[in-house]
């Protein structure tokens, strides 16, 4: 499993409510993929979160 949504890294529900409407659009589009193309696309995602993460580690 992907490394979203663990339980140390989760805010409150509120937090956790997508707000952009076009993100929210393309998640439930990718939800309806067959498992092999959605985790492609997640790890792919993941990867662009773990970069961010790092970049506003290293600059704060």
């Amino acid at each position: 499993m992907l490394g979203f949504g663990a339980a140390d890294e989760r805010g409150s529900e509120k937090d956790d409510v997508i707000k952009d409407t076009t993100l929210l659009k393309f998640f439930k589009e990718v939800d309806s993929m067959p498992d092999e193309l959605k985790n492609a696309l997640l790890k792919v995602i993941e990867a662009y979160v773990q970069n961010y993460r790092a970049k506003q580690a290293l600059s704060g």
